[in-house]
C-alpha cells in the first residue's frame, strides 16, 4: 500500500493543499488505490489532481464534488484560491475546496 501511496504523491497533485491554477476539460476519474475517499483526475492540459476533502455544496443533488464531477465536465481553479468552478453546458457551479456550503439547502 505504501508504494501504491508514494507512486499517486508523485503523480497527482493535492488541489486542495496546491496554490497552483487547475483550468481544463476532465478526461479521466478514477478511485485512488492508495487513500480511501481521494477521487485522481486526468484534465485535458495533462495535469493529474487529486481530491480528497470534504468539498460539498447542498445546492446540487450530487452535493459532494467528488460525486458531482464528471467526464467531459471543464475545471477551473484560480491561482492562490480554493473556489473551483465547473462548466457543464451552459451551467457554472461552484464550489469551496474543504468546505461544505449552502448547508441551509438540506
Amino acid at each position: 500500500m505504501d508504494n501504491r501511496r508514494k507512486k499517486e504523491d508523485l503523480m497527482y497533485a493535492e488541489m486542495e493543499t496546491t496554490s497552483n491554477l487547475y483550468k481544463g476539460k476532465i478526461i479521466y476519474k478514477g478511485m485512488s488505490k492508495g487513500y480511501v475517499g481521494t477521487t485522481l483526475f486526468h484534465l485535458s492540459d495533462g495535469q493529474k489532481v487529486s481530491i480528497s476533502s470534504l468539498t460539498r455544496n447542498y445546492e446540487f443533488c450530487n452535493c459532494d464534488i467528488e460525486s458531482f464531477l464528471h467526464i467531459g465536465d471543464s475545471i477551473y481553479k484560480p491561482r492562490s484560491s480554493d473556489s473551483i468552478y465547473v462548466y457543464r453546458g451552459d451551467r457554472i457551479y461552484y464550489f469551496i475546496l474543504g468546505q461544505e456550503i449552502n448547508n441551509d439547502k438540506k
